[in-house]
């Protein structure tokens, strides 16, 4: 981890934010980065509302297609018995995490809080 986050130190680039220092800390690994300016999701929807489907599924399918391109990465060390245990663990739990948080739960959500596409807003939208 300190290598990786010592890496990352080193990095400068505009889409990355910047980080100062790295060390550990009474037993805790310390990782000093760049405060970055920005509107929050929950200002957002403050400010517009529900996020519409397109746009939801704009966000969702970078994210589901990263997560089964890494479990398909996985498929080869399958073959090998070194590494068989491992890869069908990050293999099942990344798809099954993905499932979850990004289908199950957001369904959950809407059936309990009886969300409805058209509904009025709990509060007003700037």
């Amino acid at each position: 981890m300190k290598e990786r986050a010592e890496t990352a130190e080193k990095l400068d680039h505009v889409n990355i934010a910047k980080t100062f220092a790295v060390g550990v800390d009474h037993d805790y690994f310390v990782i000093v980065s760049e405060h970055i300016e920005g509107e929050t999701a929950d200002s957002w929807i403050v400010e517009n509302g529900p996020m519409p489907a397109d746009a939801a599924l704009r966000v969702l399918r970078p994210v589901l297609l990263v997560a089964v391109t890494t479990v398909l990465g996985m498929i080869p060390l399958l073959q090998d018995p070194f590494f068989v245990a491992m890869a069908a663990t990050i293999m099942f739990g990344l798809a099954f995490a993905c499932v979850l948080t990004m289908i199950v739960v957001p369904v959950l959500y809407a059936i309990f809080f009886r969300v409805r596409e058209n509904a009025a807003l709990p509060f007003e939208p700037a």
